[in-house]
């Protein structure tokens, strides 16, 4: 007959050992805060602390939550050209001018080689004081840019990025306007004659006419005599789009690459992470119940998260289990604050809790005057801008 072995369990550790697992798990702790404080500006829209339903969506899908038909699109002025190009025009020009002169016209003129010279060669050409790859001084390295289609190209798709997406790897648009390093000083001269607005719409015409060359092919010779002209617009097609322009989803929709970085990374250092805090709550004081639970249940809804990631994927019921990010993000959250409160409350005698439990109030109170103080301002800020 086995004989029954007493469980250990953590408040058997030594003084030193519980203040290293005790600053253990709190450092986690805070190291998720901060994770949450990075999605807010990297995913969450103006305004809002964390992604909304939409937002998710459209990370993680690259469709609009909620589903909007075509008929209420057309009825708001939404309807969409070739790769969804008129539908990405929202600039800041339109805020300061009328959008319908900044639209482009059947038969208009776009020196496409000029504009790729003064908006794109300054840092993509290889002689360059600002040399930066891919570069595209000569047609057959552009032509690789333009690879497997043009008008669904990486460069298409820098150059109608959404707005809110930040200059760099994702988006090209300021490119056009104030990250146009080689106009910089005339951009300053030039607002010293004319009106910010008239100056945006003069650029903004000019990523339009490079968008039009894209989905139109991007033949070599209009880019070769430095002349394309606007054609007529294919079935389904505007070019000058009026009222409101219905977001593209597509354009935050995280890439393949970006994906299997994130999965990589979550799946090899965060599990790690987890089965630690994981262990940790398996030695707790709580009921073998509770522990069987608690203790592997970060890891399983991590795990059920990233399934998520790439199931959004799926035509059709992708956005479902986009908006199921939502919750199985929230579940994690939920379990890693139980592991490390629990974890931590279980290690001492009722002295200790009580210093736990004003140290916890401080941080509380900490916490809320910081969202008083920074978050509620810098949210506030965001709506106005937005």
């Amino acid at each position: 007959m086995l004989e029954s072995v007493e469980q250990f369990t953590l408040k058997q550790l030594s003084l030193p050992a519980k203040l290293v697992v005790t600053l253990f798990l709190l450092s986690v702790g805070l190291g998720y805060l901060s994770a949450m404080v990075q999605l807010h500006f990297k995913d969450a829209s103006k305004g809002n602390p964390m992604p909304t339903a939409s937002d998710v969506v459209a990370r993680y899908a690259g469709e609009i939550w909620p589903p909007v038909s075509e008929a209420e699109n057309s009825e708001k002025g939404g309807t969409e050209m070739g790769n969804n190009t008129t539908n990405n025009t929202t600039h800041k020009a339109t805020d300061q001018a009328n959008p319908q002169k900044i639209a482009l016209k059947v038969g208009e003129v776009v020196k496409v080689k000029t504009i790729f010279t003064a908006r794109c060669l300054l840092c993509h050409q290889e002689n360059s004081e600002t040399a930066q790859d891919p570069f595209m001084d000569k047609w057959d390295k552009l032509a690789q840019q333009l690879e497997p289609k043009a008008e669904t190209s990486k460069i298409h798709r820098l150059i109608i990025a959404d707005e809110k997406v930040a200059f760099g790897k994702d988006s090209m648009v300021a490119a056009f306007t104030k990250k146009s390093i080689v106009d910089d000083m005339k951009w300053k001269e030039q607002l010293k004659k004319n009106p910010e607005a008239l100056l945006i719409a003069e650029r903004e015409k000019e990523r339009l006419g490079l968008v039009a060359w894209l989905e139109a092919g991007a033949p070599k010779e209009a880019y070769d005599q430095d002349r394309f002209v606007v054609p007529e617009p294919k079935k389904d097609q505007i070019i000058a789009p009026k009222g409101p322009r219905k977001p593209n989803a597509k354009n935050r929709q995280i890439s393949v690459e970006s994906l299997t970085q994130s999965t990589h990374a979550h799946l090899l250092s965060f599990s790690m992470l987890y089965s630690l805090t994981g262990i940790i709550f398996a030695f707790s004081s709580f009921p073998s119940k509770i522990r069987i639970i608690f203790a592997p249940w970060v890891l399983f809804f991590q795990i059920a998260d990233i399934s998520c990631w790439w199931l959004a994927r799926l035509e059709g019921i992708g956005p479902y289990f986009a908006i199921a990010i939502l919750g199985t993000g929230g579940l994690v959250g939920l379990g890693l604050m139980l592991q490390i409160i629990g974890s931590i409350f279980s290690m001492y005698n009722k002295k200790g809790k009580t210093v736990l439990v004003g140290l916890f109030l401080l941080a509380i109170a900490a916490g809320g005057i910081t969202y008083i103080k920074v978050v509620a301002p810098q949210l506030a800020e965001e709506k106005a801008e937005k």
